[in-house]
């Protein structure tokens, strides 16, 4: 009886499955961990097999909870580490491989680019430079940025970079800004990195990398006056007894001598139905207008709200702009002044509804408190049509910061369908929708397309007008379009769907789980025919084809990008008339369209088959060239009338492991696909034509070019004598002795070396010894310490390797600070005996650090607990500060208002007791703030305290605490919430926080609900199992799960 059940209980089970991932596939070896993780699907038991570089496998039980396991791995040592994770059950087990290509640290400029992705007119802006593959930042080096007007070919400004004191890894950050109305716009930039010693120079090219954005107008100091009303419009209320009432646009000119204007209009609840009511006239509003959105705070309860805007031209009669006033340079923007996220709840048919030939408008979803607009339909009931809808004539439209989560159909909408009484809107009478611009939104969960721009055919329609009269037309063209920085998730039909429209730009997008309805003619990430460029996007995980990318009238680029189509799926389609049922345009008579010109180069290709071609015309102007191009069906030629070089053909499905030793790439299976230094991809292309890689990079070689979008992670110099690795005293990470011990790894036999710090070798070459090289550290000031060491056989010379230590002077009662940044900024304010030092006395003595560190270029400063004598902070002491670590010394009382505002690289923070009130923007916006142990003396948490905190879960103390309004929204990555003790919460304390999963309230009595306390929040809430029936019952907490305490488990 115990066999059968057994019996029973395994084929329950299943056959067990494993999938597993690495956060970094390039580490670099002796400074770098990297951490796998993995999960199973009817797994029990688990096991790892890891390298690390320094000889042998270690094979270790793996601890398999929730279907779920990870490790950790020290590299020690460079190569090809083989990582194995074997999943076991009952019945069966799945080994899942990663390689991990570590390598040592390079003394090529290898680097990153980051900036302010958006930056309104006026707003300062930072280029940050970060090295990559362990170059030594304290090399002699020089960096220039350029910005250029979007594909400009002169730069419009040239940024400088003090390199002269860098961090590990950061290296430099320069300010950028732009003064002018007129300097609104898309703007690349590129960077060279000079590594002096080597003479070498690498380049990147990061397009649409900063966008410039009208500046808002300064907001009025008293809004309740000063004003005058520039129209009134009208709508029903819930509290109006069925009449309608009056809403005034109201609006303040020239505020503070700006040239600026300000306006505010209340989007009022309109009707039951739809949500209508008069449309804003704004066409009455001057140029370089700020219209602020507000809700009607008449409203008992929140509402479902739409915005209709009019200009003063009807559609019906006429294509002529509606709102004249608006210009490029002096457009209108429509924002909010939320200080948190806003979520505009919408009903049936639309959040915008933008028509009667709106132009020149500016939607601005961050606002004055840069945070941004969360669109969602309002409930379930209303789960129709699109979320944006830019029609009737609409043209001119930019928008960013914007969520849009769910819609009936699109997401937006761009287009004046053909009708066949209004030939103003037809292609023949030459109307474009023009300069559409779409850029830093998600798009998610619609129902429809995320993005629906353009009339779906370009084919002529024919239809009898109302006099009577049979016309033939076509859909009006868009000219101008810009979709860059969006992500698009989840939708049910096509991620991006663009017809009818010429000079297009798609790139830097990312696409995942997209055409889930699994309808290949429409679930595709790509329906696109334009004339333009597709560029530098990440198609993944998606349920279908990457779709349909063809020029619309003459010609398309497709380049850069990763196209991985779901399983048995083809990767690309390209569609065009067919001879027998459309009129096919022949002028030579030679049987082939000369016009249309499609290229197709340096992308990942992944499908069962590379591309489907439905015509039986040929064409001219079709290519393919070095591409990787992996199918399921082995296919090694190229698509009907397609011709090209240079493509690296692979036969792969779902063996990832077979797939990536191949290829020597990172991860196929999780769409990872850069390669190593030494990948065949590396020297496969044959033509060059990438103006620069996926990451930016200009091509290393000369006249040798790669397959596929990426470069090898770096740049391979074969040399007969290799320096392989270099370590100082033994590989220990400090010491208080000047004198050090060098020993390096090579192939090949040197006779010579040469040693220095501080700058790559340049001292005469001394004979090898036969054990360690002894070396004379010759700057004995403490810090960190890097030693570059060459070799030599007589023939030919190594690269150039190194290694640090950190050397702490032997004696004296100085503070020893981690960063030279910090100390240096401590010895200019407070070293009052003029020895360049921190002594212990010098620091208690210090009672207030003010703003000095606000702004500036910090990691480290967990020395401030020796600050004895500082018992308060100054408001904003720490603001936008690159700082990673701090803790506190043991006197301060409260973290003062916006202290650590922006400082999105703060990671670790020890907070001392004592501490009772973290105040308003505390922490607001620290990113990588994971976890805060909270001292058991705090009894305030202020407004805004941690809007989009990185935390993953927050713990308060066994008292009682006061909430501030919005004191967590936004911060998406919170999963747990323990509240130990009584609560006074505000409105919003969780908002917006969508990974929120357990909300556990300890208090043995009922906490009262705020409005909005938990928007957005899908988890449960948790409370003393006596008082379940109380939540459940209570207004607000009823619409959330209530479960008694007694049953949360971890």
């Amino acid at each position: 009886m115990a066999e059968l059940y057994s019996n029973i209980l395994k084929a329950q089970i299943g056959r067990v499955s494993a999938k597993a991932k690495s956060d970094n596939y390039f580490p670099v070896a002796g400074k770098d961990s990297i951490r796998i993780d993995a999960e199973t699907k009817w797994g029990q038991t688990s096991e790892w097999q890891t390298q690390d570089g320094g000889g042998g496998t270690a094979t270790t039980a793996g601890n398999l909870a929730r279907q779920h396991d990870y490790k950790s791995v020290t590299i020690l040592g460079e190569g090809e580490l083989n990582q194995k994770f074997t999943a076991r059950n009952y019945l069966t087990e799945t080994v899942v491989s990663k390689v991990i290509y570590a390598m040592l640290p390079q003394v090529l400029p290898y680097f990153n680019v980051t900036a302010t992705e958006t930056v309104r007119v006026g707003d300062t802006g930072y280029i940050k430079i970060t090295a990559e593959n362990g170059y030594a930042t304290s090399r002699n080096s020089s960096i220039t940025a350029r910005i250029y007007r979007e594909n400009g070919t002169e730069p419009v400004k040239t940024v400088g970079f003090d390199t002269s004191r860098p961090g590990p890894t950061y290296w430099a950050s320069s300010a950028f800004s732009f003064s002018g109305a007129s300097d609104r716009g898309i703007y690349d930039v590129e960077v060279d990195v000079t590594d002096t010693l080597s003479g070498v120079t690498f380049t990147k090219r990061i397009n649409k990398l900063i966008t410039v954005t009208p500046k808002l107008c300064p907001k009025p100091s008293d809004t309740t006056q000063g004003y005058e009303v520039a129209a009134t419009y009208y709508s029903w209320t819930s509290y109006d007894n069925g009449k309608l009432i009056p809403f005034e646009l109201r609006l303040w000119r020239n505020v503070d001598g700006s040239g600026l204007n300000y306006a505010e209009a209340v989007i009022p609840r309109g009707d039951l139905e739809y949500a209508k009511y008069d449309s804003i006239p704004i066409y009455v509003l001057p140029a370089g207008t700020t219209l602020v959105l507000k809700l009607d705070e008449r409203e008992d309860e929140p509402y479902p709200f739409r915005l209709f805007v009019t200009g003063n031209k009807l559609f019906t009669q006429t294509s002529d702009n509606g709102t004249a006033d608006f210009t490029y340079a002096a457009p209108l923007v429509i924002t909010h002044d939320n200080e948190g996220v806003w979520d505009w709840g919408w009903k049936s048919y639309g959040a915008l509804q933008i028509g009667n030939n709106c132009r020149n408008i500016v939607f601005d979803g961050y606002g004055y408190h840069n945070t941004g607009i969360h669109f969602q339909p309002f409930s379930p009931e209303v789960f129709a049509n699109s979320c944006i809808f830019l029609v009737n004539g609409t043209s001119d439209w930019e928008m960013f910061g914007c969520d849009i989560d769910g819609a009936g159909f699109a997401g937006i909408s761009a287009k004046t369908d053909p009708d066949k009484n209004y030939p103003w809107y037809w292609r023949e009478s030459g109307w474009e929708f023009k300069n559409l611009h779409i850029h830093h939104c998600t798009l998610q969960n619609t129902m429809g397309e995320g993005v629906y721009l353009g009339y779906y055919t370009s084919e002529p329609i024919t239809a009898t007008n109302s006099q009577g009269q049979q016309v033939t037309y076509h859909a009006h063209t868009l000219r101008g379009i810009r979709l860059y920085r969006c992500k698009f998730y989840h939708t049910y039909f096509d991620g991006i769907q663009i017809n009818n429209s010429r000079d297009v730009e798609v790139c830097y997008n990312e696409l995942s789980e997209i055409g889930y309805s699994r309808k290949g003619d429409q679930g595709s990430a790509f329906s696109c025919t334009f004339d333009g460029r597709v560029y530098n996007n990440y198609v993944h995980d998606i349920y279908g084809m990457v779709g349909i990318l063809f020029p619309f009238s003459s010609r398309m680029e497709v380049f850069n990008n990763v196209f991985v189509a779901a399983k048995r799926a083809v990767c690309l389609m390209a569609t065009a008339w067919m001879t027998g049922s459309h009129e096919f345009v022949d002028p030579d008579s030679d049987g082939i369209d000369d016009n249309i010109e499609c290229a197709i180069y340096n992308n990942v290709i992944k499908g069962l088959s590379h591309m489907q071609f439905n015509t039986d015309i040929k064409f001219s102007g079709l290519t393919m060239n070095d591409n990787l191009i992996i199918t399921e069906r082995g296919i090694t030629e190229l698509p009907y009338s397609f011709t090209g070089s240079g493509n690296y053909y692979l036969e792969g499905e779902e063996d990832y492991d077979a797939i990536d030793l191949a290829l020597k790439i990172a991860d196929s299976a999780n769409s990872n696909y850069q390669p190593n230094f030494n990948s065949p991809l590396i020297f496969a292309g044959q033509n060059g034509l990438s103006p620069f890689d996926f990451r930016g990079y200009k091509n290393w070689f000369d006249n040798i070019y790669h397959a596929g979008p990426f470069m090898g992670i770096y740049k391979s110099d074969t040399l007969p004598l290799i320096l392989r690795s270099v370590m100082v005293n033994g590989g220990a990470e400090s010491t208080d002795n000047s004198e050090l011990s060098i020993t390096y790894e090579c192939e090949g036999t040197p006779t010579m070396y040469r040693v220095g710090e501080g700058a790559a070798p340049t001292g005469a070459w001394l004979p090898v010894p036969s054990g360690a090289i002894s070396y004379a550290l010759q700057d004995t000031g403490a810090g960190e310490k890097v030693i570059y060491l060459q070799l030599s056989d007589g023939k030919s010379q190594t690269g150039v390797l190194s290694a640090s230590i950190r050397y702490s002077v032997p004696s004296g009662d100085y503070i020893r600070f981690a960063d030279d940044a910090v100390e240096s900024i401590c010895v200019a304010n407070w070293d009052t005996d003029g020895d360049g030092k921190i002594s212990y006395a010098e620091a208690a003595a210090v009672e207030s650090i003010g703003t000095v560190f606000a702004r500036k270029t910090v990691t480290t400063f967990d020395e401030f607990k020796y600050f004895t004598g500082v018992t308060s902070l100054s408001n904003y002491a720490f603001e936008a500060s690159s700082l990673q670590s701090v803790e506190f010394p043991p006197g301060i009382t409260e973290i003062p208002t916006g202290c650590f505002k922006n400082c999105a690289q703060l990671s670790s923070v020890v907070l001392n007791e004592g501490i009772t009130n973290i105040k308003n923007d505390g922490f607001y916006g620290c990113a990588s703030l994971r976890h805060l142990p909270l001292p058991d003396t705090l009894a305030v948490i202020g407004n805004g305290a941690f809007i989009n905190a990185g935390l993953i879960d927050i713990d308060t103390p066994a008292r009682t605490v006061s909430f501030g309004t919005s004191a967590f929204s936004g911060a998406t990555a919170l999963q747990k919430v323990v509240v130990r003790g009584d609560a006074v919460f505000s409105m919003k304390v969780f908002q917006g926080c969508t990974g929120l999963q357990a909300v556990l309230l300890y208090s043995d009595t009922y906490i009262p609900w705020q409005g909005w306390l938990l928007d957005g929040v899908p988890g449960i809430v948790y409370v003393q199992d006596n008082l379940v029936s109380t939540y459940q019952a209570a207004g607000g907490w009823s619409g959330w799960t209530i479960k008694p305490i007694s049953e949360y488990t971890e």
